[in-house]
């Protein structure tokens, strides 16, 4: 199934499930947002992106962790 009309934004996507969905999605065409936490995951997706034929295309965002606070207490 080719998937040339989707966008598709995958977080947790350093490594395990999100990152064979990045690969995958991208694999079939879709443009994809690739986004985590984890630098060093994150290389590893780039690395692997660019081995695949046809040149995927994944846009790779490293998301700052940032300390979240509950709504109760602002």
């Amino acid at each position: 199934m080719r998937l040339t009309d989707v966008r598709a934004i995958v977080t947790g996507a350093a490594g395990g499930l999100g990152g064979a969905f990045a690969l995958e999605l991208a694999r079939e065409g879709a443009l994809v947002t690739a986004g985590d936490t984890n630098a060093a995951g994150l290389r590893k997706l780039t690395s692997d992106a660019l081995r695949q034929p046809g040149l995927p295309q994944v846009l790779v965002l490293q998301v700052p962790c940032v300390p979240h606070r509950r709504l109760d207490e602002a």
